[in-house]
């Protein structure tokens, strides 16, 4: 079977393709930018070792090159329009429509069984396909964009990270479309899962296949160790999205304590937060670190805090998780599909009392963290990448077994 797979970045698509060709499948895949270290512009790019390390991110050697399509406007769009506009929702919007512009040619010079677009870059592309009989797949890494709408109203700094007005209002138009020209959509959790059936999208629509994580790099730590202090530890955009603001607070609240936190994460939209760190002596603040570092973080860690105010999945709590720790983590949080009260405590988003209250549970309570963290260990071995090629492979194997069936019924 052809596959066609559509996503101006790499995300975790560069797995899907993996999956797909670990199938037998024939598969070409679609993006903005990928990074083949034999060719002479990237070459040539790559004197710069910062600017290499940056590229070495766009791409994944286990993938064959030839099934590779990137196009020149694309590729020179995601390197300048950042320096253009100043509005990231914009720049993004923009960078998805030159992609899916390109996309929609390029499919109508070549057959296909299947094409898979990724949500707000591929609504041309759907429209051509429909037009020559391909199965319609939408991966949706988001939630159902009427959840975020409803953010926006009930958090003030929603509107900010997530667009102007005019910039949001597209964006929603377009998602909608995509999801009525979408055979089926495949979603990341059942939290994103339900967005979608609270607005109405049919049951047999929607497919779930939750993301994995290096089995190899994050290994659970050997010592649980009873010390006095408890060390908390956040990873993620400084973002006020990924209520990193709400944590601030509770850790301004539990000064006197014998509480410490580290955040690990690249500044975003609520790094003001932590400009004054040295204000706060029980938080430190690490911009940047290489995952084995990160591993060793969490691996002396003795809890993950995520008071996410919005994630459809969040693989760091898996990963968190695979080293050892219980977790604490919103009801906006999809990887809470993995977390139970043997493992950690899902809260209210947005929800102070409740956050402060489960971190003074766990200061209380070092030997229930312990063993909460053992069990999350185990817990997390259900969420490998095999889960997820399985989980992927059953999702499209069911939307075509539906697409099938639908269409005899139109015959």
């Amino acid at each position: 079977m052809k596959i066609i797979i559509s996503n101006p970045s790499k995300q975790y698509t560069h797995q899907t393709v993996k999956a797909l060709l670990n199938a037998k499948h024939e598969v070409i895949f679609y993006t903005s930018m990928w990074y083949k270290q034999n060719n002479f512009l990237w070459k040539l790019l790559s004197v710069n070792k910062k600017l290499k390390n940056e590229l070495l991110k766009k791409t994944d050697t286990s993938i064959p090159s030839e099934i590779i399509r990137t196009n020149t406007l694309g590729t020179l769009y995601k390197f300048f329009g950042r320096f253009i506009f100043k509005d990231i929702e914009l720049w993004s919007l923009i960078e998805d429509r030159i992609h899916d512009n390109y996309v929609s040619k390029q499919l109508k010079k070549q057959t296909a069984d299947v094409f898979i677009g990724y949500e707000k870059s591929c609504l041309k592309s759907f429209a051509v396909a429909k037009q020559l009989g391909v199965i319609t797949i939408l991966d949706l890494a988001q939630v159902h964009v009427n959840f975020i709408v409803s953010l926006r109203e009930q958090f003030p700094f929603f509107k900010t990270i997530s667009g102007k007005k005019k910039t949001f209002d597209k964006i929603t138009i377009i998602k909608q479309k995509e999801y009525n020209k979408a055979d089926c959509i495949l979603t990341l959790s059942t939290f994103a899962k339900q967005t979608l059936l609270t607005n109405g999208i049919p049951e047999s629509k929607i497919k779930v296949a939750s993301l994995g994580f290096n089995t190899n790099l994050f290994l659970s730590k050997t010592n649980y160790l009873n010390n006095k202090k408890l060390r908390l530890i956040f990873i993620g955009i400084i973002t006020f999205r990924k209520g990193i603001a709400d944590l601030i607070e509770v850790m301004k609240q539990l000064e006197n304590e014998n509480i410490e936190l580290v955040v690990i994460g690249p500044r975003g939209d609520a790094s003001q937060l932590l400009n004054n760190q040295s204000n706060y002596s029980n938080i430190k603040y690490i911009e940047y670190l290489h995952h084995a570092d990160m591993v060793k973080e969490l691996q002396q860690a003795d809890v993950f805090v995520l008071p996410s105010y919005l994630d459809s999945w969040a693989a760091v709590v898996i990963e968190a998780m695979a080293c050892g720790l219980p977790v604490i983590i919103s009801n906006n949080t999809g990887a809470k599909d993995a977390v139970d009260d043997s493992c950690g405590f899902v809260i209210e988003t947005g929800n102070i009392l409740e956050l402060k209250k489960y971190i003074n549970y766990f200061y209380n309570n070092k030997n229930a963290a312990n063993a909460m963290g053992k069990n999350a260990a185990i817990k997390a071995q259900a969420y490998t990448w095999s889960h997820y090629n399985n989980e992927l492979l059953q999702a499209i194997n069911s939307c075509l077994i539906n697409y099938t069936a639908n269409n005899k019924n139109h015959v």
